[in-house]
């Protein structure tokens, strides 16, 4: 799956829409769109099946880890 700018997703990768930020996150076979707290406190995980475009990714979870914190 391809994010907005045509790159690659993978689990680990953080991705943003304007309002919000998500980790990308697999569990039972599928790809899920986690909001990072800080960013998004009400939202719910979601099913990255078919709207990676509507994301890019701007960095992951290993090498931007100040990105899960607040603004």
């Amino acid at each position: 799956l391809n994010d907005g700018c045509g790159k690659r997703i993978f689990e680990g990768d953080i991705v943003a829409q304007p309002v919000c930020k998500y980790t990308v996150e697999f569990d039972g076979g599928a790809f899920f769109l986690v909001p990072i707290r800080a960013h998004n406190p009400y939202g719910c995980p979601q099913q990255l099946i078919g709207i990676g475009a509507m994301f890019e990714v701007i960095g992951n979870i290993h090498d931007n880890p100040e990105l899960l914190k607040g603004e």
